[in-house]
């Protein structure tokens, strides 16, 4: 498959779900008696991942993990319909499907990664799915970015992850395609200077290869 492709992560970067994570986690806790700030929660699960929180917090809780993790799951399960869609997300996929690219999702998020987009019509975007039930390696191992290039024979040099921390630039180093980082504006992260592009409105992506092509 010649041309543009683009190879998606979900939280962050096309579902606006920080918000029901950090609660989420934050209320997980104080059913185990624990209680962190909203704020450290958030910037932790930013900086990080979602399974390092859960490690460090039940470390530092003095709590169990799994009794955590399992809080964690059946709060997320009864919140997923509250996950809003990123600004502009489904008017940046259709304007780069207008411009002939095809793309994908690579996320860690579970069966609920294909639930969320299909409420929010966002599935029909996607050639294939790979969420965090397909047994792929965590990022920043590069074995599903690899898996995508070659059973749809992707042109790396025209291939994008796009993603909202600086891990999703490392798993597309590793697979030898380039990276967006998209930057929120009430994101913590900073750049590493290594990343391709960064964007502050995921609707500079198509512009930028609208003027490109």
């Amino acid at each position: 498959m010649d041309g543009l492709s683009f190879i998606w992560d979900l939280d962050g970067t096309l579902l606006d779900s920080y918000d029901v994570m950090t609660r989420c986690l934050r209320d997980a806790l104080a059913e185990l008696g624990a209680a962190e700030d909203y704020g450290s929660i958030r910037r932790r699960i930013l900086q990080s991942t979602v399974s390092t929180y859960l490690t460090e917090a039940a470390e530092r809780n003095k709590v169990s993990r799994e009794a955590l993790f399992r809080a964690y799951v059946r709060l997320s399960a009864e919140r997923v319909d509250d996950i809003p869609a990123m600004e502009h997300a489904a008017e940046t996929l259709s304007a780069l499907r207008d411009l002939g690219a095809v793309s994908f999702v690579f996320t860690h998020r579970g069966s609920s990664a294909r639930q969320v987009l299909e409420r929010l019509g966002l599935s029909g975007f996607f050639t294939e799915i790979i969420d965090g039930n397909d047994g792929f390696p965590r990022k920043p191992d590069p074995t599903a970015l690899l898996y995508l290039c070659g059973k749809y024979s992707l042109d790396r040099a025209r291939c994008y992850y796009v993603g909202d921390r600086t891990l999703d630039g490392d798993c597309a180093a590793n697979a030898g395609i380039r990276d967006i980082l998209f930057l929120p504006p009430d994101t913590p992260v900073q750049p590493s200077g290594t990343e391709d592009y960064v964007v502050r409105d995921l609707l500079e992506i198509p512009a930028y290869f609208k003027r490109e092509n």
